[in-house]
């Protein structure tokens, strides 16, 4: 995962970050339920994570 590169941002970076690290850490689940799916993707572009 990517550091936040500002100052500025790093607060409201971080406070996502780590909901999506734990999201990702259950993506094995069987079931993750469509809005779990679309808080990772906002999260993801959000943050401009690439994996």
């Amino acid at each position: 995962i990517k550091e936040c590169t500002t100052a500025s941002k790093m607060a409201a970076c971080q406070f996502k970050v780590n909901p999506l690290r734990e999201a990702l850490n259950t993506k094995n689940d069987a079931i993750i339920d469509q809005n779990r799916r679309i808080t990772i993707r906002e999260l993801v572009d959000e943050v401009n994570i690439s994996f």
